[in-house]
């Protein structure tokens, strides 16, 4: 996975994704000349259950928005963008999905990205707006560049050699999935956004690629605590008690046969 000068571009479905899934890998890309571009498919309105002011809660939104605009300084993150599709429910878009797969379409045709990262299979945590964007992501980039006669717009026209990028989805492998739900658990209380954890839907550490992220660990964590509304300090702590193949590496699977 070479990330050196590259442009990458980051499709996630919360304010705060990337800091916890990629924020180590984020910060060494950074660190390494990668210009990298960020999508929250949504505002994480949901995101309230660490929050005990009342008007706090009614600003969520804004609160959550200007905390990724924090955590992308930390991370050396280009530019990123915050969609309005629903916290919770991008499983569940009905007609919505299109206007989802234009959006992703036109931020493709505008970032140009040698490299694409969303989630993998099993969201990471098996949340269900990290499968569906990850899901959806997938297969726009497939319909874009496999039918690029169908699927492009006139915009793309004026770019009719775009290189098809490398795309990866940040996974959790399954060997490793029982060390990682510990610190889950009591975050998983708080919502029901959570399915169950299977491991036929997760990649094996022979399929995987991993970026070694402790030299950039700290400022992963400092990122997290960017996301001061969503309690970083309690999953910092987790993260501190996971052995080092969790807590110094993040994982990506590569998704291939795009050119087919």
């Amino acid at each position: 996975m070479n990330l050196m000068n590259s442009r990458i571009l980051c499709v996630f479905a919360h304010p705060d994704d990337e800091s916890y899934i990629v924020g180590g890998t984020l910060a060494h890309a950074s660190a390494h000349g990668a210009e990298i571009h960020l999508v929250s498919a949504t505002r994480g309105d949901k995101g309230v259950q660490h929050v005990e002011d009342p008007a706090e809660k009614e600003r969520i939104t804004h609160i959550r928005e200007q905390e990724l605009g924090n955590a992308c300084k930390v991370l050396g993150i280009k530019t990123f963008e915050v969609w309005d599709f629903p916290d919770g429910s991008l499983d569940n878009l009905g007609a919505r999905e299109e206007t989802l797969n234009e959006k992703i379409i036109t931020t493709i045709e505008t970032v140009k990205p040698d490299t694409i990262i969303t989630f993998g299979p099993n969201g990471v945590s098996r949340h269900r707006d990290h499968i569906a964007i990850g899901k959806m992501t997938i297969k726009t980039v497939q319909q874009f560049f496999c039918h690029p006669e169908r699927e492009r717009s006139e915009q793309s026209k004026d770019h009719p050699h775009m290189r098809v990028p490398a795309v990866y989805g940040v996974t959790i492998p399954r060997e490793l999935i029982g060390e990682f739900e510990r610190i889950l658990s009591a975050r998983k209380k708080t919502t029901g956004h959570y399915y169950e954890m299977p491991l036929n839907d997760s990649p094996s550490l022979n399929d995987v690629e991993r970026i070694d992220i402790t030299s950039t660990l700290s400022t992963k964590f400092a990122a997290c605590r960017a996301h001061a509304s969503q309690n970083p300090e309690g999953l910092i702590a987790s993260f501190e008690q996971l052995p080092l193949k969790l807590k110094n590496f993040e994982y990506f699977l590569p998704l291939k046969n795009l050119e087919n």
